[in-house]
């Protein structure tokens, strides 16, 4: 399966869809539109227009990757009353039906998830929610696109699983920014400017003269070609500059953001009590720091530094090896009996759906067969 192109079109901030928020993703929540024959650029340009109560973080269909909320925001995307993925989770949208080659959205929708799973270390089969199961009352997606395309709940964590082993590049950007453009991405590109120390100007979402000069210079450092235009090359070659930095960055008490939170998980992984995953480097935090740099035999300053990076990467790899290690099964017995349950017959499709949906919730893997009634 070959890597995709990512499409970065983030919505305007001034909607009621995009609440913002700063958070380190836990979770993934698969989702279909519902609208059958919608592109992704017709949902994100609605999403672009008025203030809306839901929202999602990407759009897939048979051509396109769109982000229209960064990945690391808030969306809108399950009811509050049923689930903290608002909060914690990854809203994606597939796209289906009308003129929308299903197999190569599907192909697409599977890349981006083991993308997804890649960056932010998400196991597929735990942290891979379908809509159905968080809403099970009202929601169908993403099995209402899956089942009419043949393709099931337990196929597409399959599909998903296969690709995360496999090897999985920075997905390549379609972007062009130049000097005359305004918005998020211009925002975003000189956020990351400033922080790398390109730009000094004030972050307006406007692309001026200072703007491009700080791209010239970057695009010179990095041996790119020097035009002033933000394309994807340079778009990409800037993220990982920016994500590179930041990750090598020590972290000490009183930091705060999503590097922080990692931190916290982590070390609670590993059996340590850093306080609330909160993002807040406080003192619970560096007291879990502290304790595992006593363990691990470092310096104990309470700061997490390059040596403690390290140390820690190293733990969570031997942890993590641990955990895999096979366990031998349990033999079955050589007259072990599968029973089949057979629920019953509808006269409605809806009210089949709906019953499979909740079955499905729990785990089961329900198929709703048609059939024609017998004369009477």
């Amino acid at each position: 399966m070959s890597d995709y192109p990512i499409t970065y079109d983030y919505i305007d901030s001034k909607w009621r869809q995009r609440p913002g928020g700063n958070r380190l993703p836990r979770y993934g929540v698969a989702h279909d539109t519902g609208n059958p024959g919608s592109t992704a650029r017709q949902n994100v340009n609605y999403f672009n227009r008025q203030n809306l109560s839901s929202s999602a973080h990407a759009f897939v269909d048979d051509r396109e990757i769109i982000v229209m909320i960064p990945f690391t925001e808030k969306a809108y995307h399950v009811r509050y009353d049923v689930s903290d993925a608002n909060d914690w989770a990854i809203g994606i949208e597939l796209c289906y039906g009308g003129q929308i080659n299903f197999k190569e959205a599907y192909k697409r929708y599977v890349w981006l998830w083991a993308y997804l799973c890649n960056r932010f270390n998400f196991n597929p089969r735990t942290q891979i929610k379908g809509h159905y199961m968080l809403d099970p009352t009202r929601r169908s997606d993403p099995i209402n696109a899956f089942s009419k395309n043949q393709i099931t709940w337990n196929q597409f964590i399959n599909d998903v699983q296969k690709r995360v082993g496999q090897p999985i590049m920075t997905a390549p950007t379609t972007i062009i920014l130049r000097e005359g453009d305004r918005g998020e991405n211009v925002t975003e590109v000189q956020r990351q400017l400033s922080y790398l120390g390109y730009y000094k100007d004030s972050i307006d979402g406007s692309f001026g003269p200072n703007t491009r000069n700080a791209v010239i210079q970057f695009q010179r450092e990095q041996n790119l070609i020097v035009d002033g235009i933000v394309g994807p090359m340079t778009f990409g070659a800037l993220n990982d500059a920016y994500e590179n930095k930041e990750s090598k960055e020590p972290l000490q008490r009183g930091d705060q953001g999503t590097r922080v939170e990692t931190l916290q998980r982590q070390l609670t992984s590993l059996g340590y009590t850093p306080g609330p995953l909160d993002g807040r480097f406080g003192p619970q935090t560096e007291s879990a720091v502290r304790a595992f740099q006593r363990d691990q035999g470092l310096a104990i300053d309470g700061s997490f530094g390059p040596l403690t990076m390290a140390a820690l990467n190293n733990a969570l790899t031997s942890h993590a090896a641990s955990e895999d290690a096979p366990s031998v099964p349990k033999p079955s017995p050589a007259n072990e009996t599968l029973y089949r349950v057979q629920v019953g017959v509808f006269e409605s499709e809806r009210n089949a759906q709906e019953l499979a949906s909740k079955v499905r919730g729990q785990g089961f893997d329900v198929t709703v067969i048609p059939f024609p009634k017998a004369d009477p």
